[in-house]
């Protein structure tokens, strides 16, 4: 698997609904809210997170982006932010890493794989998972109905896709869960042993500090307690789950599907 034709997404699951897609920082105000980026509206959050940081209360331009946010969502489904708190460098080093995993021998990467706790930590092998659209018939029927130039790709069988699990954000102790599977010990590949975890854990907890700050300023927007949603998502088994594929493989039998949530 050559490293120039691995592929690499990167997305946190944490806790909201809809795809959060994370940009890096930019010169604009928060005043650019409704910028469009690719016909989607881009929301700068650098006003909110400058008066959380200084203990202050979000003035009424930052709240009126919270609403904003808020309103978005509730249309669209997905949101697109800009953090200063994030730079294309960081970016640039965990896709970096990812790719250089990636494109290991397929009998390195299976080291790294956990199949006894249905791989919730580690690598999840291609042709492991399926989407409920390769045989759920409703499904099938919605993305057919699709005009030509919205309409996915049909899965027909697993997903070609590879996917590693990466805890972020703090944990519960482990006599204090039931559910061990979700919290156990994170994986470390052999190869990376000395700068897998600092940079898995620094891309993490930046897009779960995105994340969290959404999830406060949509609290804001919908006129709830600002701690509504964050207050369910601590200590909630939040992971790093970049995946990658060799398109050179995927791309000659047209089965290749990226999806990124979250990059630059």
């Amino acid at each position: 698997m050559a490293t120039s034709k691995s592929a690499i997404a990167a997305g946190a699951a944490a806790g909201l609904a809809g795809a959060v897609y994370c940009s890096c920082a930019s010169g604009s105000s928060a005043a650019e809210q409704g910028l469009a980026t690719d016909s989607v509206a881009a929301f700068d959050m650098s006003d909110y997170i400058a008066a959380r940081q200084r203990g202050e209360e979000p003035g009424e331009e930052a709240l009126a982006v919270c609403r904003a946010m808020a309103d978005y969502i509730h249309r669209t489904g997905i949101l697109v932010i800009r953090d200063p708190r994030v730079s294309s460098e960081d970016n640039d080093g965990f896709l970096d890493l990812l790719q250089r995993y990636y494109a290991q021998p397929r009998e390195a990467l299976m080291e790294d794989a956990r199949p006894d706790i249905h791989y919730q930590v580690g690598v999840t092998p291609d042709n492991v998972e399926t989407a409920v659209c390769a045989s759920d018939a409703k499904c099938k029927a919605e993305i057919a109905a699709m005009s030509p130039e919205h309409r996915p790709l049909q899965p027909t069988g697993p997903d070609p896709k590879w996917r590693f699990f990466w805890r972020i954000g703090e944990r519960p102790d482990a006599d204090k869960t039931e559910f061990a599977d979700l919290n156990a010990a994170p994986v470390i590949p052999k190869a990376f042993a000395g700068e897998w975890e600092g940079t898995m854990d620094d891309w993490g907890n930046k897009v779960l500090s995105a994340t969290m700050t959404v999830a406060e300023m949509l609290a804001e927007g919908f006129g709830e307690q600002r701690d509504a949603f964050t207050s369910r998502m601590h200590l909630g088994p939040h992971l790093l789950a970049p995946t990658g594929g060799d398109l050179a493989r995927c791309a000659a039998t047209a089965t290749a599907s990226i999806r990124t949530t979250a990059s630059s």
